[in-house]
């Protein structure tokens, strides 16, 4: 470690700046390398995004662990390539992108030196379609509306402008439909936005083809009246049975359908009671009548019936009074007329569909089973009690187990998923994306292998020291020879060694004090060989 923080100093500023450009540039391109290398293709999912269709876009792509990248300011989604045909799927299921729509912002960016009266005018307009399609698109379950406003112009020179007109087009998530409710909340919506609007002059209909508003009426025979009751009613009844069984059986797992008749007759019913105890004094009339007489009446009796009777005398007159009371009652009487104009249900007839039961087999594969009878005798209980079951009314409850198809149940696997997966991985995009991460490689080993590592190497190398003088010897110790003493030896048998890379040849005994004298002297020894290194490169 210190040889090489001598050799670093020993380099200077510009070989020191040389240096770490070299280390910077061989640690980009590992780290470029390792980031490529993680980083799969992208492809362009959707562009010219609104941003409220880019943020529910991003949320359910995060829910589903797909990667993306946003750009141009969030207004364009980027996914792996070969993943772009399913986040498409899987976003139209939920009715994205919706189109996006333009509103007040339209005004952010304008240039006042090129602008005109129609152009206002126009703004204007598309402002507010935008804004209304906007506040339309919030209800629950629309996926998405197409405002189309006729704003009459505005004059000074005109006493009585046109009315405003607006057309709507409604679409809605699946299958499912607005309600008269939901269509009369639009239509007022709308209404109340727009100056001079009248609701005569609004149509609403669905990409379906209905017309669920006109002339200000909302609905038609078939959605108005009894009718629009009757199907109100069962889609009721089929929520109250699905939302009893969900729970226990899961969300998708569950459809029920309805089918009611309903009793839209009116009843009128008069009821008349008499009170005797409720008597009351109406009125009273008294009639007297007196009569007088002064003519004689002659008296009838037996003795003036006999023969040779003396006629009786004659009476003094006769007084006759009569006198007539007559008084009026008048009795406590109640009468009470009911009518009966309420529709009531005349029978009701439900059908549940349930899903089998999956279990898997021996081998894997799933396997559907149909549900005991005893669990669907307590799924029809559970059914009836939450509908208002009558059976005096003739009301029918059909609960039956069938396979249905799951919408997070895996996809068969096609026979050809080996030929699919070999197409993907031969793909352009993969291809090019392989071939850049191929390049990188190379180019980042030749950098390590060519620039980085022999410069590395020359570093940790032992520096050169600048030519010294020799240091002087020591003594030698008693029985050891001196550096100048190491001569060829004169004994007999004393045989000569040649050494590589040298010439000439050296007595054995001289190489064997030579190594003695290392041993003992080493700094001394190195210093020397250091001394000639330096000599020889000079």
């Amino acid at each position: 470690m210190t040889n090489l923080l001598e050799n670093l100093r020993g380099l200077g500023p510009a070989r020191m700046v040389a240096l770490g450009l070299a280390a910077a540039a061989t640690a980009g391109l590992l780290l470029m390398l390792v980031l490529r290398a993680g980083t799969p293709p992208m492809g362009l999912l959707y562009g010219n995004l609104g941003l409220a269709d880019s943020g529910r876009m991003a949320r359910l792509l995060q829910g589903a662990h797909i990667p993306y990248t946003l750009t141009a300011g969030g207004r364009s989604i980027m996914v792996p390539a070969g993943r772009v045909d399913a986040a498409r799927v899987l976003l139209a299921r939920q009715g994205l992108p919706s189109g996006g729509s333009v509103g007040y912002e339209i005004f952010n960016h304008r240039q006042g030196f090129f602008t005109s009266r129609f152009r206002d005018r126009i703004d204007e307009t598309r402002a507010l379609e935008g804004e209304l399609a906007r506040t339309i698109g919030a209800i629950h379950g629309i996926a998405g509306a197409r405002v189309h406003l006729v704003l009459p112009n505005r004059s000074a020179f005109v006493t009585h402008p046109p009315p405003a007109r607006a057309a709507i087009l409604i679409a809605m998530r699946g299958a499912a439909r607005l309600d008269p409710a939901s269509v009369d909340t639009i239509l007022n919506l709308v209404v109340a936005a727009v100056p001079g609007l009248r609701p005569q002059d609004v149509a609403i209909a669905d990409t379906e083809g209905r017309l669920l508003a006109h002339h200000g009426e909302t609905g038609g025979p078939a959605t108005s009246g009894p009718e629009a009751l009757r199907i109100a009613m069962e889609r009721r009844i089929a929520r109250e049975a699905e939302a009893i069984l969900v729970p226990s059986l899961g969300a998708g797992n569950v459809h029920a359908q309805a089918s009611v008749v309903m009793n839209f007759d009116t009843t009128r019913e008069t009821l008349s009671s008499y009170n005797p105890n409720q008597q009351v004094t109406r009125s009273e009339q008294t009639v007297t009548d007196t009569r007088s007489s002064t003519r004689a009446v002659p008296t009838v009796s037996v003795a003036n019936n006999l023969p040779g009777a003396q006629p009786a005398s004659a009476g003094a007159g006769s007084r006759e009074k009569r006198q007539q009371d007559t008084t009026n009652y008048e009795i406590g009487h109640d009468v009470r007329t009911i009518v009966h104009a309420t529709p009531s249900i005349a029978r009701i007839s439900l059908a549940v569909m349930v899903a089998d039961v999956a279990t898997k087999g021996k081998n894997g594969s799933v396997v559907y089973q149909p549900r005991p009878p005893a669990e669907l005798r307590q799924i029809a209980a559970l059914v009836k009690s939450a509908i208002g079951y009558d059976a005096k009314r003739g009301d029918s409850v059909t609960i039956v187990s069938m396979r249905m198809p799951r919408l997070a149940e895996p996809a068969a696997v096609p026979a050809s998923a080996a030929r699919s997966l070999l197409r993907s991985l031969l793909s352009p995009e993969t291809l090019t994306g392989l071939a850049q991460t191929l390049v990188l490689a190379l180019v980042a080993i030749l950098a390590v292998l060519l620039v980085f590592r022999p410069v590395m190497l020359r570093l940790a190398a032992a520096p050169v020291a600048s030519p010294q003088p020799p240091a002087p010897l020591p003594a030698p110790a008693l029985g050891e020879p001196a550096l100048g003493e190491l001569a060829p030896p004169t004994e007999p048998g004393a045989h000569a060694t040649a050494l590589p890379r040298l010439d000439g040849v050296m007595h054995a005994a001289s190489l064997k004090s030579l190594a003695e004298l290392v041993e003992h002297h080493p700094d001394e020894t190195l210093s020397i060989i250091r001394a000639w290194l330096a000599e020889s490169a000079g």
